[in-house]
């Protein structure tokens, strides 16, 4: 589990919105390495796929240290959290790899692709929710990240994948090590 926003004083709409766009990017790189990964995986003969599904939802919850003194984890509860679990679980149901929520969509705006799958009730809730397939970065966001990155570029160089282009193929580019693992 990844929770963005924990450490917000400011719960500003702002602040909000960009966590909710950090967790998409993270989302769609994470999805994007294991495209790549595969890829290499498969060129040399390996029958196994690796494939991670990810429910994503903005909202409150409760963060720390819950537990006893026998077993105490830092972890996340509440409403929001188990919708996002819901949301991850429904991804095998709707043949997807990240659903997000629709207060998430909303913060969003034009800098991903998403589209609507429909309304579901989920365990727990009352209420059906609206759920949409994040699948890329708008043409502006992709061209943003790859401008980011060639001005990142370091010394040590490494051979991971791009962002995910228009047709949501994937293209091999050379990164600098520090921009491997920021998702």
């Amino acid at each position: 589990m990844a929770v963005f926003g924990i450490f917000e004083s400011d719960e500003t709409e702002h602040n909000t919105k960009n966590s909710a766009e950090l967790a998409c990017y993270a989302a769609l790189k994470i999805q994007l390495l294991h495209t790549w990964v595969n890829d290499r995986i498969k060129k040399k003969g390996i029958p196994i796929v690796f494939k991670t599904r990810i429910g994503i939802n903005s909202g409150s919850g409760l963060v720390g240290m819950i537990g006893s003194n026998e077993r105490l984890n830092y972890t996340s509860i509440g409403d929001a959290v188990n919708l996002a679990s819901r949301l991850e679980g429904l991804n095998k149901q709707f043949n997807t790899s990240i659903i997000i929520s629709e207060s998430t969509m909303q913060m969003l705006g034009p800098a991903f692709k998403f589209r609507k799958l429909g309304t579901v009730s989920v365990k727990g809730k009352e209420v059906p929710s609206s759920i949409y397939h994040l699948y890329g970065y708008s043409k502006k966001k992709e061209e943003e990240a790859l401008a980011a990155a060639s001005d990142e570029k370091t010394t040590e160089q490494s051979n991971v994948p791009s962002v995910v282009a228009e047709n949501n193929s994937v293209e091999d580019t050379t990164y600098g090590a520090s921009d491997v693992g920021q998702a």
